[in-house]
């Protein structure tokens, strides 16, 4: 039985040895912009911005590569590193802003909503510049 499982043991380890090495990109993004609220000037400050790497394949989930919030005039900075595997799988990064934003001809927003911006596939060292995200327009995602 012993003699049994180290033979399983050995050609498993040997299939390994085989086996293609699988290899991830990873790469870095670093966004910098400024959310604006048309509707309510002080929904812009401390407004949660989150950098994420798209993942189109079904069983993947897209991942969090940095999380920042805006300053009191909706500027920003935020940076993060995303892998995807396979050599030409380069992460595919897009922000998503939490807030509390009136929609045009609102005065009041009730409910948290997101706003979804995209981000060019540009990465470190060089940086992107997102420039201004509305945050009154119905961009939620």
């Amino acid at each position: 039985m012993i003699s049994r499982i180290l033979e399983l043991l050995t050609f498993f380890t040997i299939s390994l040895l085989f086996l293609p090495r699988i290899e991830a990109v990873t790469k870095c993004v670093r966004a910098h912009g400024q959310v604006h609220c048309a509707t309510d000037v002080f929904r812009h400050e401390k407004v949660k911005i989150s950098l994420y790497d798209h993942d189109s394949l079904p069983w993947e989930s897209d991942d969090l590569m940095g999380r920042t919030y805006s300053d009191d005039e909706g500027r920003f900075m935020v940076e993060g590193c995303g892998d995807d595997f396979g050599p030409w799988n380069e992460p595919d990064p897009y922000i998503v802003v939490e807030h509390r934003c009136p929609l045009q001809g609102h005065t009041v927003a009730i409910t948290r909503r997101k706003t979804i911006a995209e981000v060019w596939k540009t990465f470190m060292p060089q940086e992107t510049n997102v420039g201004v995200i509305r945050l009154d327009l119905n961009q939620d995602g």
